[in-house]
């Protein structure tokens, strides 16, 4: 018995066996390959499109290009000693590595264009092209913006200690110690209300105070102009001309 497995071993059990199948047909899709190549190779000279392989499986949707919300890191291995082994792949090998693409690039700059550029976004599944964004989107990146801006501000003015004074409607005051921000004292509805009637019935006097100023300076004026014509009346009576000098004829 064999210590391969059951039957009577034979001489040559040790030798590796193949597929013969399976390599008949890797063989044959390989001149397939080539003989499309050839064609899309003719093809192209002739200014015509490629043709594709039926047997090659679909290329899966790529998704839009995004901005990348994790931090690239480069300065992680900066004052750190690094052991160098030559040849030993390029993991291994000093500078920036990509283990997607293993690649090594020698700077930061040429790590950051590999992993912007095209081949590295093709691996990860992601086209070049950018989506349109829509005016809703827009405005509500500009609103989260004024918010984030905002929130800092915030939080400076509380736990600041403030002493003031504070008038409602009615001609009362109420001093206040608070280390609330100003936008956080708020008065009472009905003390608000009736601050605005308040300054719309101030309006209103200003308004009729100006009317009642023009009119008196309308008044004042036109009482000018009748004393200056009675004045000029009495004068010719007299038998004056005028209070000026004549020139000799």
């Amino acid at each position: 018995m064999s210590a391969y497995g059951a039957g009577k071993a034979k001489d040559t059990d040790f030798r590796r066996t193949w597929d013969k199948a399976e390599y008949a047909e890797r063989a044959a899709q390989r001149e397939a390959k080539e003989r499309l190549n050839a064609i899309n190779a003719d093809r192209k000279k002739r200014g015509l499109p490629p043709l594709k392989d039926k047997n090659e499986a679909p290329e899966q949707p790529k998704t839009l290009l995004k901005h990348r919300e994790e931090k690239v890191v480069l300065d992680e291995n900066v004052g750190k000693m690094q052991l160098v082994s030559g040849g030993a792949g390029n993991k291994s090998q000093p500078g920036f590595y990509c283990d997607l693409c293993d690649s090594v690039f020698k700077d930061s700059k040429g790590y950051l264009d590999h992993i912007n550029g095209r081949r590295h976004q093709s691996k990860l599944g992601v086209s070049m092209k950018v989506e349109r964004a829509a005016v809703s989107s827009v405005k509500e990146r500009l609103e989260a913006l004024k918010r984030k801006k905002e929130e800092p501000q915030a939080n400076k003015e509380y736990g600041k200690e403030r002493k003031g004074v504070l008038w409602d409607g009615r001609g009362r005051s109420t001093h206040y110690t608070t280390t609330l921000p100003l936008f956080a004292l708020i008065m009472d509805p009905l003390d608000l209300k009736s601050r605005v009637d308040e300054l719309k019935q101030q309006e209103h006097d200003e308004k009729i105070r100006k009317k009642e100023r023009k009119r008196q300076k309308k008044a004042e004026k036109q009482q000018e102009t009748q004393q200056s014509t009675e004045d000029d009346e009495m004068a010719k009576m007299m038998g004056f001309g005028g209070f000026g000098s004549s020139k000799a004829s």
